[in-house]
């Protein structure tokens, strides 16, 4: 699975036991990881994403030709049909290759799911299900996940999964 965001912004002590829990590879491409900023006193690029990394939790990965030719079509042309560097890479990384890919923009879902139709998108609120249901989180600690994911990684909730969302921070009031 490949990150478009990944959650370099969101503390580590929350990443590790979602990627961990998740149960498959994540992967993030040089471009994309290159995305998030280093942290305050940090000199590497990819400081936030280091720990995640020496843990085994994160893999970083180059696109192949094939892929950056993907990646090049979807960083040019028209505003309505051109993406940020981040989910670029991520959608060329899985269409040639990974096959499935973490999105929460509406755009890019629409243009993965138009142009590149094997492909396979989750969200991260799926992720984050994912992770809590493998993992047995309690509710508690599955909003405190995406709270941060909406705080700190500006994590989007998906149209279709609006409701659900309601649902799960609706139980916190009537809970």
């Amino acid at each position: 699975m490949v990150c478009s965001r990944p959650a370099g912004k969101i503390k580590l002590r929350r990443e590790r036991p979602i990627l961990r829990a998740i149960g498959v590879a994540c992967w993030v491409e040089e471009r994309t990881a290159a995305e998030v900023r280093r942290l305050p006193g940090e000199r590497s690029e990819s400081a936030p994403l280091r720990l995640l990394f020496d843990d085994g939790c994160l893999q970083l990965c180059r696109m192949s030709e094939q892929a950056y030719e993907t990646y090049l079509s979807l960083v040019s042309g028209l505003p309505a049909e051109t993406l940020d560097d981040g989910e670029s890479a991520a959608i060329a990384i899985a269409v040639h290759g990974i096959g499935s890919v973490v999105l929460d923009d509406k755009k890019a879902r629409r243009i993965l799911s138009e142009r590149f139709t094997e492909s396979r998108c989750g969200s991260s609120l799926s992720f984050l299900l994912a992770a809590a249901t493998r993992a047995n989180w309690s509710a508690q600690d599955l909003r405190a996940a995406i709270t941060a994911a909406r705080n700190v990684a500006r994590m989007a909730i998906v149209p279709e999964e609006r409701p659900l969302y309601a649902e799960l921070f609706t139980e916190t009031t009537a809970g």
